[in-house]
């Protein structure tokens, strides 16, 4: 990172559009595994929901990210990444249907992004049926996903130019 000569964003973004490409190679390898085990599989909607877990991956890549340079080391980010992420989903309603219990969920649950895209997602893979909030929810996870990458980034180029 030191020998960048320029913006640290244009060495970070291929590495986030990297992390984005290997978490959809192994969401969709789960979804073939999920198909043949128990029959489920999102059809025609593959592409939405590669969209909906993309953008909800890009948030927990900047995360990520941020907790490996705060401790000085990737992968101790990596698992505080996904920790956090496996908390966030069961406290954010990812057992039960967050549309229909929305006073269950807990307040900091919706300051994340997997909150909002279980359900869809549910919908796509488990029902194959199209969810009548994709559009609105696909609008927030955009929101969370830019906001995650300008603050991740933001902080990350200012920590590894400290660190030289």
């Amino acid at each position: 990172f030191g020998l960048s000569p320029r913006s640290l964003g244009w060495v970070l973004l291929p590495k986030t559009v990297l992390s984005l490409l290997f978490g959809i190679v192994t969401g969709t390898i789960f979804l073939i595994i999920i198909r043949v085990w128990l029959g489920f599989w999102p059809g025609r909607f593959l592409w939405a929901v590669w969209v909906l877990a993309g953008l909800t991956a890009i948030f927990w890549t900047q995360v990520a990210l941020v907790f490996g340079l705060v401790a000085r080391n990737y992968m101790a980010g990596a698992i505080g990444s996904v920790l956090g992420a496996m908390i966030i989903f069961f406290i954010g309603g990812g057992l039960s249907m967050v549309r229909a219990h929305k006073d269950a969920v807990t307040w900091i649950a919706w300051l994340f992004p997997n909150t909002y895209a279980v359900d869809p997602i549910r919908d796509l893979v488990l029902f194959n049926t199209w969810p009548l909030d994709f559009w609105q929810v696909l609008i927030t996870l955009l929101a969370f996903a830019s906001v995650a990458v300008f603050v991740g980034s933001t902080f990350s180029i200012r920590k590894l130019r400290r660190l030289g």
